[in-house]
């Protein structure tokens, strides 16, 4: 609280709460990650944290909490949240009365890629990827996202950076910019196909380290000239025109939403898609009794997860509330989450009586 030289928190998955005036008036600090563990965050844990400019939730259900814990931070706040729980997360009010007078950007996976939505100027820029694209990347024209269409204007800083497995891009009429290093380190890029009659903006080393001295660059006709006379198009091995329109963005299958089971005392997920990463989260709703120094324990265990896989879409997040008095151990007949005497006394008057104590 009050750590003005405070600048980045990344808040990691085993802490539970964040509490009250936690960084309260870091005056410096641009940006937070809160993990997927955090179930609360106290009253005016962010107020007045002028400069905030990113939020990053890994939150898979999110919470409601105090209208004034982020009171006061930068009008351009950006938010991003897990696929799949954009509803949620403004249903819980965080794009409303969390960030006060709304915000200006959102970033979301649309069709496997990254975008950040410019709310005001509806304008999409493709933000940074996790480095896997390989082969054929496409990029739309335009993306819906929230019943709204936006153009996609900008490549972003660092956006496919370190693709090594990248061999060809095509990049739409309606770019207008490309950041710093987007293309950087993708050491495999062999061809690039460019829509734009007017070269893109370009950042600094945009394609540094990516070998397009042995790569082809496709434009308009028309255009030709232009880019070989303007850097760092004009590093590209071999420049031609390019005919026809525009390819489609072929469609991203999406996986399906997994199944949680919950038997014999162990937790396991099923996907009808093959070949899934689990991505899971638990939660367990407690509260504190009048006093405020005793602790109820909770008896049910909140289970979120959703599946992923490269070249698909993730999946819708499905939940479980899990009873925790119903353990699920083989032979904890009693339910009590042990295996112990009385489960072994209720088997043996089951062996020799052909019934349970409790059986009528």
């Amino acid at each position: 609280s009050g750590c003005s030289g405070l600048t980045s928190v990344t808040i990691p998955n085993s802490v539970t709460s964040i509490g009250n005036y936690a960084f309260y008036q870091c005056f410096g600090l641009t940006s937070v990650t809160i993990g997927n563990s955090v179930t609360s965050i106290g009253y005016r844990a962010f107020y007045n944290c002028s400069s905030l400019k990113e939020v990053k939730s890994d939150i898979l259900v999110p919470f409601t909490f105090a209208s004034d814990t982020f009171n006061y931070i930068s009008s351009n706040c950006v938010l991003t949240v897990p696929y799949g729980t954009k509803d949620a997360y403004i249903a819980k009010g965080w794009t409303t009365s969390v960030f006060k007078g709304g915000i200006k950007e959102m970033t979301y996976i649309v069709d496997g890629i990254y975008y950040g939505f410019n709310i005001n100027n509806k304008q999409a820029t493709i933000t940074a990827s996790e480095n896997k694209y390989s082969g054929n990347v496409i990029i739309p024209l335009s993306v819906t996202f929230n019943d709204t269409e936006y153009s996609v204007t900008t490549i972003g800083e660092s956006a496919f950076y370190g693709c090594t497995g990248l061999t060809s891009a095509y990049i739409p009429s309606s770019v207008k910019t490309i950041g710093n290093n987007a293309f950087a380190n993708c050491t495999e890029l062999l061809d690039v196909y460019c829509y734009a009659r007017k070269s893109p903006a370009m950042g600094t080393n945009a394609f540094a380290n990516s070998g397009i001295q042995f790569a082809t660059l496709y434009v308009p006709e028309a255009s030709l000239n232009g880019y070989k006379v303007t850097e760092p198009w004009s590093g590209f091995g071999d420049i031609k025109a390019l005919f026809g329109e525009y390819p489609e963005v072929p469609e991203i299958t999406k996986c399906a939403t997994p199944t949680i089971i919950f038997e014999n005392g162990k937790l396991s997920f099923s996907c009808e898609t093959e070949g899934v990463r689990y991505v899971y989260n638990f939660s367990t709703p407690s509260e504190s009794d009048e006093d405020g120094k005793g602790i109820n324990m909770p008896n049910k265990l909140q289970v979120s997860v959703y599946a992923k896989k490269d070249g698909f879409e993730n999946s819708d997040v499905a939940t479980k509330e899990i009873d925790l008095g119903t353990s699920g151990l083989r032979g904890d007949v009693n339910n009590d989450g042990t295996v112990n005497m009385p489960d072994a006394m209720f088997i043996v008057n089951k062996i020799l009586n052909g019934k349970f104590p409790d059986e009528k």
